[in-house]
């Protein structure tokens, strides 16, 4: 990781709420998925400390400094302009910055050799492209559109925002309109068929490509995790199958990676962590994996260790643990969501969940080396049973319904709950509500014909990146057998209420199919509704 090299040399620029003067190197890395995605993962430790209003410009990732005179290091060579490189370095743009042994220059910057390419321009600048998932397209200055890294996905353009379009439909990448599913469907002979579905969120009908490299076993699988800038699927498995380890009962941890487009499934033995794995989450403000597993006193559970994992590498780097009180369980490992910070974690259920007793969030802070947790009663909704699923708004910002300032503290989260009335019970809504103020919750959408998955398995839920969409894939009543139950997605715009309901194309029932995964990726935007 570079990121600690980017950040000693950040320039910090206060920008207007309204407007925002950009250099051109900002308005080049703001276009492209990857020129996105790399823009956070440069500054994503420097960002969640920054307040509101201050952007990142001129990063200069990679670049070391020239060296002269008694800060020669050793094996240097002297650049055109009479500075040095040293210790393996390269000389960049005639001496004004080196680039280390591991990286090559790329006009203004250095690209890693193990994982990017140069996608150069001589008037912004260059720009580095994960060659896993996107390529280079060159300059084309008469439509205003310099080098830029589009996904492997999508050709080079002349059209839209970033430059990239989508070769089936011809639409510039801003105005795509996909989401990603993952689906366990069984077949009519033989065993049941893993597959990744991408959605279209016009129609809602959907392409699928079966899975492979991931054996489910026929049963339904934990629910993936999903990276919006990258447009994939993850999932932490300790394995159970395998001799265990020295030190019993240490497991290897695996994470699977699962690109939806191509249904192509990627192993990787994950460094610096095993045991089973309780709790994880993806967080997409820091591109990065939180995760909890169990910790063990010899063969005895203990507590539980949490690790920030990088999805790239595997490498897991443990941050923070907790011990439970004597014979009783904190379920502090056990969580749903995460802070922007990575430090947060918030698990929703009982608080003792043996006896079902006393519903509401458990809090754990992991910010320090002994994690420190809480409990938070919630009340239930208006005429409604216990919320099924949480979600949270983005920290620090007012939100629309509750007019009240969402922090990592007192956070806002949007939940979907069961109706409890007679007449229409088990239909879901979402409302919003805040950590410390449950009993103010607001109905933000009604659906009348949404339930939770009939026979097995989870309902699937996604934000969009500005976090101002709802989605999620739950299931109605078969329009055509009142017997049978159907997949459907649900949308909401939060900041209208404005909401709707569609059946997936072609028809897959509930009762026999499971979801494992849902996910819009950057850049896509649901039909139907103002605003992405």
């Amino acid at each position: 990781m570079r990121t600690a090299q980017c950040i000693a040399v950040l320039t910090l620029t206060l920008v207007a709420s309204a407007v925002v003067a950009m250099t051109s190197k900002q308005q080049r890395e703001l276009r492209g998925l990857e020129a996105v995605a790399q823009m956070k993962r440069r500054a994503a430790d420097a960002l969640t400390k920054l307040p509101t209003g201050v952007v990142v410009a001129n990063a200069t990732c990679g670049r070391h400094r020239r060296r002269s005179g008694a800060a020669k290091g050793t094996s240097c060579v002297t650049c055109n302009d009479g500075e040095s490189c040293c210790d393996g370095e390269a000389c960049c743009s005639n001496g004004a910055f080196c680039c280390a042994n591991t990286a090559t220059c790329c006009s203004d910057t250095c690209c890693d050799n193990a994982s990017e390419l140069c996608c150069p321009d001589p008037v912004n600048g260059g720009v580095c492209c994960e060659s896993e998932q996107t390529f280079c397209c060159p300059p084309q200055p008469q439509f205003d559109h310099p080098s830029r890294c589009c996904p492997r996905w999508y050709v080079c353009c002349d059209q839209g925002r970033y430059g990239c379009c989508d070769p089936d439909t011809g639409r510039p990448m801003e105005e795509a309109h996909e989401a990603y599913g993952m689906f366990l469907e069984p077949t009519w002979i033989g065993p049941m068929v893993f597959k990744a579905a991408t959605i279209n969120l016009t129609d809602f009908n959907r392409t699928e490509v079966q899975i492979e490299g991931f054996h489910t076993g026929g049963e339904s699988t934990r629910m993936f995790m999903f990276s919006r800038s990258k447009a994939l699927f993850y999932l932490l498995q300790a394995n159970f199958t395998g001799p265990q380890h020295s030190g019993d009962p240490d497991r290897a941890i695996h994470l699977f990676t699962i690109n939806p487009r191509t249904g192509r499934a990627t192993k990787t033995a994950v460094a610096g962590a095993m045991d089973e794995v309780t709790g994880y989450h993806y967080s997409n403000e820091r591109e990065v994996i939180v995760m909890a597993t169990w910790w063990y006193d010899g063969a005895t559970k203990i507590g539980y260790k949490f690790y920030h994992v990088d999805p790239t590498t595997a490498v897991a780097t443990q941050v923070s643990s907790i011990r439970n009180p004597s014979a009783t369980d904190t379920y502090a490992g056990w969580f749903h969501e995460v802070s922007a910070d990575g430090l947060t974690l918030y698990r929703l259920g009982y608080q003792n969940v043996v006896t079902s007793d006393n519903f509401g969030v458990g809090v754990t802070n992991i910010s320090t080396a002994n994690a420190t947790t809480r409990f938070v009663s919630v009340t239930n909704p208006p005429w409604s049973n216990n919320y099924v699923s949480i979600n949270k708004l983005g920290g620090n910002t007012a939100t629309t319904l509750l007019g009240k300032l969402s922090t990592d503290a007192n956070p806002t989260f949007v939940s979907l709950a069961a109706s409890a009335n007679a007449s229409n019970y088990g239909d879901l809504s979402l409302y919003e509500w805040q950590l410390d103020a449950s009993g103010a919750a607001r109905l933000v959408a009604s659906f009348p014909d949404a339930h939770t998955t009939p026979q097995f398995g989870p309902i699937a839920e996604a934000l969009n990146a500005a976090k101002s969409i709802y989605t999620a894939v739950v299931v109605a009543d078969d329009p055509i057998s009142d017997n049978d139950d159907v997949w459907t997605v649900v949308g909401v715009n939060l900041a209208t209420g404005q909401s709707l309901q569609k059946m997936l194309k072609p028809v897959m029932l509930a009762e026999t199919v499971s979801v494992s995964g849902f996910g819009i990726p950057e850049g896509s935007l649901f039909w139907g509704f103002d605003q992405p």
